[in-house]
């Protein structure tokens, strides 16, 4: 088996595929890749499938190609790796990705390879990767794939009204008017507004619900957060709205003070 080996590694750096659907009701969210048309871009540059695992990261990292390897990075382009030589990802203002064909063959854990460090599974022992790991990688099948165009970080996300829209003053519009920025707390479980606060009306308590993956939610501070794809299975804040599907990879791919404007 062909293997990566991380050299240098700075910031949230992990091992992430498309996701694990169909256990929310154990309490395990879908996960998977922050911006999966990005992962894609790179599994594509790499001629794997989409669904393969890769490398997420923010931050920086140097690998080293333990075999001959050709991989593949989220700006579309394709690097072949001799055995020995090492491959740099400098720091960017956006999530990156680094893909190797054929895979990172990581153990499956619940019907995926990505890792879910709220619970510790998945992934490279469940955690963050660091200086010193050594990652194998899966037998390469060729894939043709097309590679698509990169979201966008400065357009208007769209959003739907969520279910508790009714319980916000001027409901949507006060989402909708204001230019957010993306706020220092942000993970993978969910980011922070900051720019505005958003009241409710009335403080009557709300069971526990179901929650998804870029669910609005306006806690008592009144600064919404946007669920990641970590988020808790339920929640009792109430959900002001929820990201198209369409451009929640243009959302989290905004870095730290970032602006972004929502539109219905």
């Amino acid at each position: 088996m062909n293997h990566l080996s991380v050299l240098q590694v700075a910031g949230l750096c992990t091992v992430q595929d498309l996701g694990r659907p169909g256990f929310m009701h154990m309490g395990v969210p879908v996960g998977g890749a922050l911006v999966p048309e990005l992962c894609a871009r790179a599994n594509a540059a790499a001629r794997n499938r989409a669904s393969e695992a890769v490398i997420e990261l923010v931050g920086a990292i140097t690998v080293r190609a333990e075999n001959a390897l050709y991989m593949g990075t989220d700006d579309g382009h394709s690097h072949e790796v001799d055995a020995g030589q090492t491959l740099v990802l400098a720091p960017s203002p956006h999530v990156r990705y680094l893909a190797v064909r054929g895979g990172l063959a990581v153990p499956v854990v619940l019907g995926g390879r990505g890792t879910l460090l709220v619970a510790k599974l998945g992934g490279h022992d469940g955690r963050v990767l660091a200086k010193g790991d050594v990652l194998p990688v899966g037998e390469a099948v060729s894939e043709e794939t097309s590679l698509d165009d990169a979201p966008s970080a400065t357009a208007l996300v769209r959003v739907l009204a969520g279910p508790d829209v009714a319980r916000f003053e001027r409901g949507l519009a006060k989402l909708t008017d204001v230019t957010w920025r993306i706020g220092a707390r942000r993970d993978r479980a969910g980011v922070l507004l900051t720019g505005a606060h958003i009241q409710r009306v009335g403080d009557d308590p709300l069971p526990s619900a179901p929650m998804v993956r870029g669910a609005i939610q306006v806690p008592p501070s009144g600064e919404p957060i946007v669920l990641g794809p970590d988020h808790p299975t339920t929640g009792g804040y109430p959900v002001i709205a929820v990201i198209a599907s369409a451009d929640r990879g243009s959302f989290f791919m905004r870095s730290p003070g970032k602006s972004v404007r929502f539109s219905r």
